[in-house]
């Protein structure tokens, strides 16, 4: 993600292959998956043909079981995003915690937009929400950024804001 690789593919004096299980979900509506399946990951990028089945959008890494940070589409976001705002009780508050880092970690760099941390973030202001690892979650973001911006005339503002939101 940062651009630095211990042993790249093509320096790698081991050439070690990882072998990473990653269990996916995959559905069509935003009340509920409709389909598991876990994979083994041996290359960087895979590509999965389900035959003539098709889903409008995935989650991997369920209950976040590795580290790892997902690439998703925009698309794949929105259909995430719903998801999490119509309550799908199959993402439970480790699912949510860990896809609102990897919104945090994708928008940290040029690939993502902080538009997908927002779309993400919204289920945290329904009333019936009453989760608490999504909100540490944020909140580590959200003071990590003010750390990067404690120096910047930008500040203020974002610490004005930041203070709305506590009240």
């Amino acid at each position: 993600m940062y651009g630095i690789d211990l042993y790249p593919p093509d320096t790698n004096p081991f050439n070690y292959i990882w072998y990473i299980p990653i269990t996916c979900r995959f559905g069509n509506n935003s009340n509920q998956f409709q389909f598991n399946q876990t994979f083994l990951l041996d290359h960087q990028i895979m590509n999965f043909s389900f035959g003539i089945q098709y889903f409008t959008y995935y989650y991997c890494n369920t209950d976040f079981a590795g580290y790892y940070i997902m690439d998703y589409t925009i698309e794949n976001w929105q259909g995430l995003s719903e998801a999490v705002d119509n309550n799908n009780a199959q993402l439970i508050d480790l699912d949510r915690s860990n896809l609102l880092n990897n919104a945090f970690m994708g928008a940290q760099t040029s690939d993502e937009s902080y538009l997908v941390v927002r779309e993400m973030t919204q289920f945290l202001f329904r009333e019936a929400y009453t989760g608490l690892l999504p909100w540490q979650t944020l909140s580590y973001h959200v003071n990590r950024m003010l750390d990067i911006l404690e120096f910047e005339s930008l500040f203020t503002v974002v610490q004005v804001k930041r203070n709305d939101l506590k009240n």
